[in-house]
């Protein structure tokens, strides 16, 4: 999700901090019977959820540029050396 001014989201996570906090805060703010405040705690669930289904593959990706970053490093090691 990009903004114009560039100052969209980097990364999924801060999407999933913003996500994550806009429900607490409407749960937080009213009261345990209001409509929002169940309709805030039911979505919120559901998200979890989903976050748990797509989380694997997010860890995966990470891996994935974790090992191709440390490959990176070592090629440019074994460079420098010889």
């Amino acid at each position: 999700m990009e903004a114009k001014d560039d100052s969209g989201y980097k990364h999924v996570w801060e999407i999933c901090a913003d996500v994550r906090l806009i429900f607490k805060n409407a749960m937080k703010y009213t009261n345990e019977k209001n409509d929002l405040h169940v309709m805030a705690r039911t979505l919120l669930a559901k998200f979890e959820e989903k976050w748990l289904q797509f989380l694997p593959e997010l860890w995966k990706r990470k891996m994935s540029a974790e090992e191709e970053r440390q490959v990176g490093i070592a090629l440019t090691s074994h460079k420098a050396i010889h």
